[in-house]
Order: C-alpha cells, then sequence, then structure tokens
C-alpha cells in the first residue's frame, strides 16, 4: 500500500551572512512518490520548457521577464503533473502547489542577534535557523494543516549548509515537544536531481529580486496567491 508523503522543498537566494538582502522560499506539496526526484519532476520539466532553459533551473540565470511568465503558470502545470496530490489536500483550496517565504536584512539581523547572544560569529547560522523555522511555521500549527491526509512529511533542504540549521531546529521541537506530524523528517539532497528544490529556488530569487530591484511583479504576485493562508 503506498503512502502519501507531505514534502517541502526549501532553498534559499542571497546570502544569510552578508548584504542587505536574503530570502529563503518553500514550495509544498503532495506526492505518493517515494523517490524525491520525481516529485514535481513533469512541472519542472514544463517549467524548463516554457522557459527555454536546459539543465538545472536557477533563478539568477533566468531573465526576470520570464520569471513573470512561468511562476503564474506553475499552478496550471501542479494540477497536469501526475507526481502531485491534486485532491484532499492539507490546506484550505485544492492548490497543487503552495508556498511560504522568509526575508531578512542580513546586515541588521547579524547585529542583533549578535548583540542579544554575544556570539557573533553564530549569528548568521542563527538567521539561517529562524528563517527555516519561519517558513515552514504552518507545520506548528495543526489547524492549519490537515496532517490527516499524509503519512509523514518529509524536510528537503538545498546542500550541507542546511545541515546545523535543520539539526537546530529538529533537537528544538523535540525539546519543546511541539505538535508537529508524527513522522518528521528532514534531509538534504542535491539541487541539480531534486525539481522540488529547483522551483523553490525561483520563488526565492523571484522574491529577493523584487526586494532589491523591484520586477518580477508578476511572479512575486503568484508566489503571494499560492501562500499558505493564516501563514
Amino acid at each position: 500500500m503506498s503512502s502519501t508523503s507531505l514534502y517541502v522543498f526549501i532553498d534559499e537566494s542571497g546570502h544569510h551572512a552578508t548584504g542587505k538582502h536574503y530570502s529563503v522560499a518553500a514550495a509544498w506539496c503532495l506526492s505518493d512518490r517515494a523517490r524525491t526526484m520525481r516529485v514535481l519532476e513533469a512541472t519542472r520539466d514544463r517549467m524548463a520548457d516554457h522557459i527555454g532553459a536546459t539543465g538545472e533551473l536557477k533563478g539568477a540565470s533566468t531573465p526576470p521577464s520570464k520569471l513573470d511568465s512561468v511562476i503564474p503558470s506553475m499552478t496550471d502545470y501542479g494540477f497536469r503533473d501526475s507526481s502531485v496530490v491534486h485532491k484532499r489536500v492539507p490546506w484550505a483550496t485544492e492548490e497543487p502547489i503552495r508556498h511560504t517565504i522568509h526575508d531578512a536584512n542580513p546586515a541588521v539581523a547579524k547585529q542583533v542577534i549578535g548583540d542579544i547572544t554575544g556570539q557573533p560569529l553564530d549569528a548568521p547560522e542563527l538567521l539561517q535557523t529562524l528563517a527555516l523555522s519561519r517558513v515552514l511555521n504552518p507545520l506548528f500549527y495543526p489547524d492549519r494543516l490537515d496532517a490527516s491526509v499524509f503519512d509523514e512529511a518529509i524536510i528537503i533542504l538545498d546542500s550541507e549548509t542546511w545541515q546545523h540549521p535543520a539539526t537546530r531546529l529538529s533537537e528544538s521541537i523535540d525539546t519543546v515537544g511541539a505538535d508537529v506530524p508524527d513522522e518528521l523528517t528532514f534531509e538534504t539532497r542535491d539541487s541539480q536531481s531534486t525539481p522540488g528544490i529547483q522551483i523553490a529556488d525561483l520563488a526565492a530569487y523571484s522574491w529577493l529580486r523584487h526586494r532589491k530591484v523591484g520586477d518580477c511583479k508578476a511572479a512575486v504576485r503568484a508566489i503571494k496567491n499560492r501562500q499558505l493562508a493564516d501563514y
């Protein structure tokens, strides 16, 4: 008997240790596929065809005009993706893919965290951990996600740079006894072979670029429309 998993793919844009702009985006979906590289594969391929990309999808390599075109199309591609569960989803509307977003000014955040903790060298990792907690916020509120429709929640992060923040957050969840799904795991994957991370990357970059430059308006509007309710 197949199981249904809640997948949350996470990627960042900018750098959590330097600069004025940093964003973290999550792409949420349900799937009965056990292999992470198959989840959202058709959606990712249709997005690549849409923008004429070959290889890994990267927001920084995609013109803003194409981000404004392809990100609003993601919902349609998600409905046509057989790897995604479209009905009996854990959120209020039958959107196949949802988003959560967090952004910060690393320079200011590092200073504040360093002043409070007295450990300025730890500030970048703490900022990353707080950003991770923020985009996963719906998991901590059972009234916002119907956990009865999935068997496990799998958090997929891009690269080993997320290992320590994921461990910190996982330990904190255990320590406080947070009311989260019983089966909750954190994993890191190579973005090149993980379509969901590539989709999260496009969202994170579009959000960051809109903050910095002001374009990607249609992309950001589509992301906002797909944000989880009461996030």
